[in-house]
């Protein structure tokens, strides 16, 4: 009878073991990520590019095919929610040119996109949280960034019409709306409630700047991402350019005649560096903007430097030589960007302030707000 019992126990068992095995592999891996998702109203078939973004660079992963009225999947291995950037290019496309895209956080979850042709960017996400909290944060400071590139070009186009008023009042207002978006940043990346990853990405892609020091420190404390390490980096070099500290040294500058000037060999009295690029249009027009300058009513008699982070010599000296004739005029020269990575450049123009022993004693990112502080 014992033996019976036994018997039938270990069928019902090893039954048992069956059904769960096969329960088992009908489950989606803990890591695995399932996105179905459709294009609506495409007037071809096209092809589905998904690629890595984790770094400064935009690194194809792989594609699938998205055909005219049908469903396309993707399907991966993730740790963590992470970013993706998707872009729908034509099959007859023989190289990668990001044009209809969209950057969307993938969950090891299933997941669905919906998309209407040439709209990729508006889809509509659904099955990721870490992707609405990403959304939420894109639709709160869309209407910041729109009206800071608005004004930047208006600041731009006053200043090649020379009509001084209208730059400043364009200026001013950018100033306003570049206050309320660091404003928001600063809160937003702040919430607890909000994905940590989310906000870990969005201070790796807008936040690097020494403004946002004391957020970003606070972020990293006891946190762990997949970006995490690039903020860290971040501080520790900020800390090293920030204000109250010696001005670091560059040694690969040259001026307007070729020869070689250091930062270390400029004569030790107050003395403003502004770091600048003919290839950025807002920082080019912020140094054809000395005039604005009221040096009359400045507590000291200050030396200026520019630095020019061009590739360009040709490109350089235009710009240069249509600046204040009493500033120095020099160029970056190394192939590495030298200067840039010495002083943690994340925008230009960038004004430094030197005392007369090379401390740095402020910095500015536009020359209104150099103005305030020299004439305090």
């Amino acid at each position: 009878m014992k033996k019976a019992i036994h018997f039938y126990f270990v069928c019902f068992a090893l039954v048992l073991f069956a059904f769960s095995s096969c329960d088992s592999k009908k489950k989606k891996p803990q890591n695995q990520y399932l996105v179905e998702g459709k294009v609506n109203n495409l007037s071809q078939d096209m092809r589905l590019v998904v690629s890595d973004i984790s770094t400064k660079d935009i690194i194809p992963l792989y594609e699938v095919a998205v055909k005219k009225n049908d469903k396309f999947k993707l399907k991966g291995e993730i740790s963590e929610p992470t970013p993706f950037y998707l872009t729908l290019i034509r099959n007859s496309d023989s190289t990668f040119s990001p044009s209809d895209n969209l950057v969307v956080f993938f969950e090891p979850s299933k997941m669905e996109i919906q998309a209407d042709a040439g709209k990729l960017s508006e889809a509509k996400v659904v099955g990721s949280r870490s992707h609405s909290h990403f959304e939420m944060y894109r639709k709160g400071t869309i209407g910041y960034e729109n009206t800071m590139k608005k004004m930047t070009a208006k600041a731009r186009n006053s200043s090649q019409m020379g009509d001084t008023l209208a730059y400043q009042k364009a200026m001013a207002e950018y100033e306003i709306q570049y206050e309320k978006w660091t404003t928001y940043n600063k809160k937003f990346i702040a919430q607890d409630s909000i994905d940590y990853v989310v906000r870990s990405f969005l201070a790796v892609n807008y936040m690097l700047e020494e403004d946002y020091l004391n957020e970003l420190e606070i972020l990293v404390q006891g946190k762990k991402s997949s970006w995490t390490n690039q903020i860290n980096s971040f501080i520790k070099q900020v800390k090293i350019v920030a204000v109250g500290q010696s001005a670091p040294n560059i040694t690969t500058l040259r001026n307007i005649k070729g020869d070689t000037i250091q930062i270390s060999e400029l004569e030790k009295k107050p003395t403003i560096l502004y770091f600048w690029a003919s290839f950025e249009p807002k920082s080019s027009t912020q140094v054809q903007q000395f005039a604005l300058l009221d040096t009359t009513k400045m507590k000291k008699k200050y030396h200026f430097v520019g630095i020019s982070l061009d590739s360009e010599i040709s490109s350089w000296r235009k710009i240069a030589n249509q600046l204040p004739k009493n500033h120095t005029q020099l160029i970056d020269i190394s192939s590495d960007q030298n200067a840039a990575i010495t002083y943690h450049l994340t925008d230009l123009p960038l004004f430094v302030v030197l005392d007369e022993n090379q401390k740095m004693i402020y910095k500015a990112t536009s020359i209104e707000k150099l103005n305030a502080f020299l004439m305090k």
